[in-house]
C-alpha cells in the first residue's frame, strides 16, 4: 500500500460515518420484511462489512460478511442467488486476505477452487485473483506455479480498475514483468484515446490521471530493469498534458481574419457542447423535480464579445445561438421525459457542428492542423534528440512518486547519443511527514528530522560526470514537486552544488515548440527576490534591449539562474506574450 501524507480528512470521516449510519438503521428494517427481502439484507450486510474493511474494522468486516453469505443461502430465488452469493463470497475471501493469517489464506484457496467451478466473466475473473492473492502469500515454488496458472486464466478485459490494478501488481509478483508492462502501456494509450474524444475539462482530467498512473507503474518496472531511457520517454509523453494543450492552442493561431472567426466559432460550439454534456451527467443523479427545478433556473450563457465587430453571418449566427437556440433546446429538455438524454442529444448535434466548422478551418488554414514540434503526439527516440541537442550542456531530469519512491529518469546528449541514468530511492516516512508539516506550517522547514532526510536523498548518481555539462532541467511530476529539488542531497552533491542553471518546467512543450513573439508585451527584465533572512539584497539584472515593432524571434526557455553565491535566491519571470495576447 502507498503512503499518503497526512492530509484533513474531516470530510471524508464524516461522509464515511453517516454512510454507516444509514446502512445500520436499513438493516432492522429488512430484517422485518422477512425471507422475501433476504438478498437485500445479504447486499446491506455486504455493503456493511466493507466500510468496516475500509476503516480498518477486519474481524467485524469478516463477521458481517459471514453473516451475510449465510443470508443469501437461505434466499429462495437460486438463480439470483448465485451470482450475489459468489459475489459476498469473494468480498468474504478478500478480507479474509487482508487479515492475513496462514488459515485464512488457505480457507480462501479452499473456497475460491470451489468457486471458480462455477462462476463466470467478471466474476471468475476476480476469483481468479483471489486464488493468485492466496497462493503468493502462502508462498513455496508450488503455490508460486498455482498463482501463475490462476493469473493465466484471467481475461483483463474482465477487469475493471482497482481489480485491474492488482492483476497487474500480482503478475509482478510472480515474475511476470513482461506482461505487465504490457498490459501498463496499453492502459495508458487506452486512456489517452479516451481524453482525445473528452469533450468536458473534468474528464479529460479525470483520464489523463489515469494515463499518468499507469505511466507511473510503468516507469517503476522500466528502472529495475534498467532502462532508464524508456523509463523518462514514458513520464514525459503522459506528463503536462494540459499545459501542451494550452501551449498547443498558443502556438496554432489563425494567421487571417476569416480563420480567427472560424477558431472563436469552434471554440464556442465545442464549449457549448462540453457544458450541456455536464449538465447532462448531472441531472442524472437527480430527481424529476430537481431536474426540472435546476433547468428552469438556469442562465442562459451570454456572449461577451461585441458582436458588431464581427462579420455579419457570424454576428447573427451566435446572437441566434446564445439568444434562440439555447433556450429553445432547456426549454424543450424541461418538456422531455428523460432530460439527460435530451441534453445530451444536444451536445452530440454541437459536437458534429464544431467539428465541420473545423474542418472547414483547416482547409482554410492547413498549417492549423500540425503543431509544431510534434505536440500533441507521442515524442519518441529523434523528437528527444532534437530536443537535447539544442541544449547540449544540459541534462534533463524527470520525477515521480510511486509506492513511497521517488523515481527518477536523467537523459542527456553527448557526442551525438543520448545517456542515460536512473534511480529509484525510498522516501521514509519521516521525510513525508515533516513535509506535510513544513506545507502546513513553514516554520517546520528547518526540523533537524526533515534535514536529515532531505540530506539522505541523493540525486547526484543521475548528474553526468562531465562538468561541461552545467544545466539541469527538473521534469517533476504530480506531489514530486513539493520536494526541493534542487536541494536535496548530502552537502557538496546537491544539483545546486553542481549546476550553474536549474530549469523547472512542466513537459518539454515549450522547448519543443517555440512561440514567435512580438515585442510588445515581451519579458524586458527579471524580478530577483531574496527571502527574509538570507542577509542578501536583491540586485536588478540589466534590462533586455527592445527591438524594432516589426521584429520576430523565437522564445528561449524560461531559466531561473542558481549561481552558487546566490543559491537562495528565487527568481520570478515576467511571463511572455503571444501574439494573441494569450500567456505562454
Amino acid at each position: 500500500m502507498a503512503l499518503e501524507l497526512p492530509q484533513p480528512a474531516g470530510e471524508k470521516v464524516e461522509l464515511l460515518a453517516r454512510a454507516e449510519s444509514c446502512l445500520r438503521e436499513t438493516l432492522p428494517i429488512l430484517e422485518e420484511m422477512g425471507p422475501l427481502f433476504a438478498a437485500e439484507l445479504a447486499r446491506s450486510l455486504d455493503n456493511l462489512a466493507n466500510l468496516y474493511a475500509d476503516t480498518d474494522r477486519l474481524n467485524e468486516a469478516i463477521r458481517l460478511g459471514q453473516r451475510a453469505l449465510a443470508m443469501i443461502r437461505r434466499q429462495p430465488q437460486p438463480g439470483a442467488r448465485s451470482q450475489h452469493e459468489l459475489q459476498i463470497h469473494v468480498h468474504l475471501l478478500r478480507r479474509l486476505l487482508a487479515r492475513g493469517r496462514r488459515t485464512d489464506r488457505v480457507q480462501a484457496v479452499t473456497a475460491a477452487e470451489q468457486l471458480r467451478r462455477t462462476a463466470g466473466g467478471r466474476l471468475l475473473a476476480s476469483v481468479e485473483l483471489v486464488l493468485a492473492h492466496a497462493n503468493l502469500q502462502l508462498g513455496g515454488p508450488a503455490r508460486l506455479a498455482a498463482a501463475r496458472q490462476a493469473l493465466g486464466r484471467v481475461r483483463p478485459d474482465d477487469l475493471e480498475d482497482p481489480h485491474a490494478q492488482q492483476f497487474i501488481e500480482l503478475l509482478v509478483q510472480c515474475g511476470e514483468q513482461d506482461i505487465a508492462l504490457h498490459l501498463l502501456r496499453n492502459r495508458v494509450q487506452e486512456a489517452l484515446r479516451e481524453r482525445q474524444e473528452a469533450r468536458a475539462d473534468y474528464l479529460s482530467d479525470h483520464v489523463a490521471s489515469r494515463a499518468q498512473q499507469a505511466a507511473v507503474q510503468a516507469t517503476a518496472l522500466m528502472l529495475d530493469r534498467g532502462d532508464a531511457f524508456a523509463a523518462f520517454l514514458e513520464l514525459e509523453n503522459t506528463a503536462g498534458l494540459r499545459f501542451e494543450d494550452a501551449y498547443i492552442e498558443l502556438c496554432l493561431v489563425p494567421r487571417t481574419p476569416f480563420g480567427a472567426v472560424l477558431d472563436m466559432l469552434v471554440s464556442h460550439c465545442r464549449t457549448a457542447s462540453a457544458m450541456l454534456a455536464d449538465m447532462a451527467g448531472m441531472l442524472g443523479h437527480l430527481s424529476a423535480a430537481e431536474q426540472l427545478d435546476f433547468l428552469r433556473a438556469l442562465p442562459m450563457p451570454r456572449f461577451a464579445d461585441d458582436v458588431s465587430e464581427l462579420p455579419d453571418r457570424a454576428g447573427r449566427w451566435l446572437s441566434n445561438f446564445y439568444e434562440v437556440e439555447m433556450p429553445q433546446a432547456i426549454a424543450a429538455a424541461q418538456e422531455h421525459a428523460d432530460r439527460p438524454t435530451a441534453l445530451r442529444d444536444l451536445s452530440d448535434r454541437l459536437a458534429e457542428r464544431f467539428a465541420r466548422l473545423e474542418h472547414s478551418l483547416h482547409a482554410h488554414e492547413p498549417a492549423l492542423r500540425s503543431p509544431p514540434g510534434g505536440l500533441g503526439y507521442w515524442i519518441g527516440v529523434e523528437g528527444l534528440r532534437a530536443v537535447l541537442a539544442e541544449r547540449p550542456r544540459a541534462v534533463y531530469v524527470r520525477l515521480a512518486l510511486h509506492d513511497n519512491h521517488l523515481l527518477a529518469a536523467a537523459v542527456n546528449l553527448r557526442e551525438g547519443v543520448i545517456e542515460s541514468r536512473g534511480v529509484t530511492l525510498p522516501l521514509p516516512l519521516e521525510l513525508l511527514l515533516g513535509l506535510g508539516r513544513a506545507r502546513r506550517d513553514f516554520s517546520h522547514a528547518g526540523d533537524p528530522a526533515l534535514t536529515a532526510a532531505l540530506a539522505a536523498l541523493d540525486l547526484s548518481p543521475l548528474f553526468p560526470a562531465d562538468s561541461a555539462i552545467d544545466e539541469l532541467v527538473l521534469l517533476p511530476v504530480g506531489p514530486v514537486a513539493w520536494l526541493p529539488l534542487a536541494a536535496v542531497g548530502p552537502p557538496g552533491r546537491m544539483a545546486l552544488d553542481r549546476f550553474a542553471s536549474i530549469t523547472w518546467l512542466p513537459c518539454l512543450a515549450p522547448l519543443r515548440a517555440r512561440l514567435p513573439v512580438v515585442v510588445e508585451g515581451v519579458r524586458s527584465g527579471q524580478l530577483t527576490l531574496a527571502p527574509a533572512g538570507t542577509g542578501r539584497r536583491p540586485r536588478a539584472r540589466p534590462r533586455v534591449a527592445q527591438r524594432a515593432p516589426s521584429a520576430r524571434r523565437t522564445g528561449d526557455p524560461l531559466r531561473a539562474h542558481a549561481a552558487p553565491a546566490a543559491r537562495r535566491r528565487a527568481v520570478l519571470l515576467r511571463p511572455r506574450r503571444s501574439p494573441g495576447g494569450g500567456q505562454a
